[in-house]
């Protein structure tokens, strides 16, 4: 995903709510997001390496585990160009 895509999909989210990671579909887990970070920010990786990683790569990190999370998440999951029902 890109970062524009993101941007958008957050968009229409409310600003106050609290922003969670949602893990492993399998045993879903909820972690705190805890930041992020550049990749060239905090690895030396030249821009164009053949396994993909990108040197404008955004990271983002976690925190602790909060909590169970929900399996249906993924199915109803807000994807990049999807327009969302009411």
């Amino acid at each position: 995903m890109k970062v524009k895509a993101l941007q958008s999909i957050l968009a229409t989210c409310d600003p106050e709510a609290e922003v969670l990671c949602l893990f492993q579909p399998v045993a879903p887990r909820e972690q705190e997001l805890l930041g992020l970070a550049i990749r060239h920010d905090c690895l030396q990786v030249h821009p164009d390496k053949a396994d993909g990683r990108r040197a404008n790569d955004v990271l983002l990190l976690t925190g602790r585990v909060l909590r169970s999370g929900d399996r249906n998440a993924w199915d109803s999951a807000r994807l990049p160009g999807e327009r969302r029902k009411r």
